[in-house]
C-alpha cells in the first residue's frame, strides 16, 4: 500500500481532517464531543509529537486514526484509506499508553503471536524476535513469563512488538511510562533510529523534554481543539527570547531601582540576577548598574522551551492539569 499525494506533492502516511466532533458513549444518551474542528497530518518520515493536558483529545485523535472510534462528521484517512478498513492498518505499528500483556506468555510466545497477528511468515518471523528483542534491551529474557516481568521490561516489550510488522507508521502513546533515566534515552534512541530508516512516527507524550528532544514537528491540542502546531523550531522562535544579567558585589539600592523599572530581580551570594521578558530594556539595565557603579558579571540570552510554548497556548485553560 502507497502512501498518498497532496496536490502540493507533499506525502502523506496519515491524515485526519475535519474532524468536527467524535462521540463517546456516556450514562444513557449522554455523548461527549471528543473533538471539534480538528485538522492534522503525519508526514513520510516526520516525527510528530502530539501534545496536550489530560482530556484534551490525544489518545481520542490515535483511536480515529486506528479506526477504534469513528467521527462523527468529517473525515479520517491512514494511508489513504478508510481507517475502517483492517487493510489501511497492515502499515501501522501501535503501542498504546496501558497496553494489556498475557502474563502467562513468555516474551517470545508474545512476540510470536504479535507477528502471527500481522500475518508474517514463519521463516520471517524468529529472526525478527530476537533482533528486536535485542534492539530494545530483552535479550536473555525471551523465556521468561511476563507476570515477572517489571513496569519497564513490559514497556520495552510492548515497543518490540509495535515494531514486528516493520511499520512505516509508529504510533507512540506514551511510550516513556515505566522506564528508568537508561530506559528513557534507549527508547529516545530507538524513535530517532526508526525515523532514520524513512519510517513515521506519532509520538503522544506529557514529558516535554522528551517530545524536544525527538521531534521534528509538533501538535498542541487543548479542549479538542488545535492550540498551536508546526516545526519546533518555528514554535520556540515565536516567542521572544529572554534575557538574564548578573551583576557582582551590587551597589546598595541597586535591587530597588531595577524592581522599580519592573525588572524580575533576585540576590544569593552576593549576585544580582535580572531576567528580563523583554530584550529591548537590557540597554536601560545595563545603563543603570553602570550608573550606579555595579560591575556587570554577564548577559545571557534564554532560549524559551517547548515547556514555554506549551504553557503559553494551554496555561491555566488545561483541564486536569
Amino acid at each position: 500500500m502507497k502512501p498518498t499525494a497532496n496536490k502540493d506533492n507533499t506525502i502523506f502516511l496519515a491524515e485526519l481532517k475535519s474532524v468536527n466532533k467524535v462521540f463517546r458513549p456516556g450514562v444513557g444518551k449522554k455523548t461527549v464531543h471528543a473533538l471539534k474542528n480538528i485538522s492534522l497530518e503525519v508526514r513520510q518520515g516526520e516525527i510528530l509529537g502530539l501534545l496536550g493536558p489530560n482530556g484534551a483529545g490525544k489518545t481520542t485523535t490515535i483511536k480515529l486514526l486506528l479506526g477504534l472510534l469513528f467521527p462523527s462528521s468529517g473525515k479520517v484517512r491512514l494511508f489513504g484509506e478508510n481507517p475502517a478498513d483492517p487493510a489501511s492498518r497492515k502499515k501501522v505499528g501501535f503501542l498504546p499508553e496501558n497496553p494489556y500483556f498475557y502474563d502467562y506468555l513468555t516474551a517470545r510466545e508474545y512476540m510470536s503471536l504479535a507477528a502471527r497477528l500481522c500475518g508474517m511468515e514463519k521463516n520471517e518471523t524468529q529472526k525478527a524476535i530476537n533482533y528486536l528483542l535485542e534492539v530494545v534491551g530483552l535479550t536473555g529474557a525471551e523465556g521468561k513469563y511476563l507476570r515477572k516481568f517489571s513496569k519497564g521490561m513490559l514497556q520495552r516489550l510492548g515497543l518490540a512488538q509495535a515494531l514486528i510488522n516493520s511499520p512505516d507508521l509508529l504510533i507512540l502513546d506514551e511510550p516513556m511510562s515505566g522506564l528508568d533515566p537508561l530506559g528513557r534515552r534507549q527508547v529516545r534512541e530507538l524513535i530517532r533510529n526508526s525515523n532514520v530508516r524513512g519510517r513515521s512516527v506519532l509520538f503522544s507524550s506529557h514529558v516535554l523534554s522528551d517530545v524536544e528532544a525527538i521531534c521534528d514537528r509538533v501538535i498542541i491540542i487543548n479542549h479538542g481543539q488545535v492550540a498551536a502546531q508546526g516545526l519546533l523550531s518555528d514554535l520556540v522562535s515565536r516567542n521572544e527570547t529572554k534575557v538574564e544579567i548578573t551583576v557582582e558585589r551590587p551597589p546598595q539600592g541597586l535591587k530597588d531601582r531595577l524592581e522599580a523599572k519592573g525588572c524580575v530581580v533576585s540576590e544569593a551570594g552576593g549576585v544580582l540576577s535580572i531576567r528580563l521578558a523583554d530584550p529591548k530594556m537590557q540597554d536601560v539595565v545595563i545603563e543603570e548598574i553602570h550608573g550606579a557603579g555595579g560591575n556587570l558579571h554577564s548577559l545571557v540570552p534564554l532560549r524559551p522551551s517547548l515547556e514555554d510554548v506549551f504553557m503559553k497556548e494551554v496555561g491555566e485553560k488545561a483541564e486536569g492539569v
